[in-house]
């Protein structure tokens, strides 16, 4: 007779719940034929319970872990809205600007798209310290924006945690919670029943039960199949669309990266033609300046 395989604590409780119910049916079904195997039915059934509070309780968890997770996603889009509306009325004031003072305070060196890319992080730890030089801002719109960056930053600090505290109490519960006592309650039940069964199969030689009588009881692990043509063709189509929509999304990538390049070099290219046409006007007037003192001077 084969052992059975032990459950992996990592297991899904979905696919913990098909092992069990494998070996639940067959108990039922066999319960009537063989009236000995009341007790085990009786056993799988306390545990099916016991199943049923812990996948509740998981679930509740994993809602929660979702609920912090669309929290921290909502106060990032409100700190990406004041980030954006920050630099905008800043370019205003500082006449587009970027390398000023008064702009780098706010961004340092990096473009407003590239400071707003993570998810909390790096961003919200820059932004917890705009609110007080905004609400001393000579622009009434920054000190409207310092005032609303405060209750915001205060928004995503609390889902941080949260998304924390979820986090861990939810790897708190598979690693070393119920659920995984649940595992070790299961493979003990599947040891002690899988015993019962050869016992019953040995102490009954006139029954004239199969020599895994026990094992039959137990999933086993199916042996890979070779697939089909059919099936290979398939599997093939399916993995050169996915190739093809892959190869689509970076082009699209690619062509927005470059287009963005592009207009990033000729925003440079143009403020530099404006600082030469600035910068030769002022030449020619100061030109004209030494020609006039030249004459005033007599030669």
């Amino acid at each position: 007779m084969a052992a059975i395989q032990t459950i992996d604590p990592r297991s899904s409780l979905e696919a913990i719940y098909a092992d069990f119910l494998y070996t639940a049916v067959r108990l039922r079904a066999d319960q009537a034929t063989y009236p000995a195997l009341a007790p085990l039915v009786a056993a799988f059934e306390a545990f099916e319970q016991q199943w049923l509070e812990v996948s509740a309780q998981e679930r509740a968890l994993l809602a929660a872990v979702f609920l912090a997770e669309a929290r921290v996603e909502r106060a990032d889009d409100r700190l990406n809205f004041l980030s954006d509306a920050v630099s905008a009325t800043l370019l205003v004031d500082l006449k587009g600007k970027r390398t000023s003072t008064e702009y780098t305070r706010y961004f340092g060196t990096q473009r407003p798209s590239d400071f707003k890319r993570p998810l909390l992080g790096d961003q919200l730890t820059s932004m917890r310290t705009w609110p007080p030089s905004l609400k001393e801002s000579q622009n009434p719109t920054l000190k409207e924006y310092g005032a609303r960056l405060e209750a915001v930053v205060a928004e995503a600090d609390a889902a941080n945690k949260e998304q924390l505290d979820a986090d861990q109490k939810l790897t708190d519960f598979r690693i070393s919670g119920v659920r995984k006592v649940l595992v070790d309650r299961f493979n003990a039940l599947r040891k002690s029943t899988y015993g019962e069964l050869a016992k019953f199969a040995h102490d009954h030689p006139e029954l004239k039960l199969p020599n895994d009588f026990a094992g039959d009881y137990f999933r086993r692990e199916s042996a890979p199949r070779e697939p089909s043509v059919a099936e290979l063709d398939r599997r093939i189509a399916a993995a050169e669309a996915e190739l093809n929509r892959l190869r689509s999304l970076r082009d699209a990538k690619m062509a927005a990266m470059d287009a963005e390049a592009k207009a990033k070099a000729e925003a440079e290219r143009a403020a530099k033609q404006a600082k030469l046409a600035a910068a030769r006007k002022l030449e020619e007037e100061l030109k004209a300046q030494v020609a006039q003192l030249q004459a005033e001077l007599g030669g």
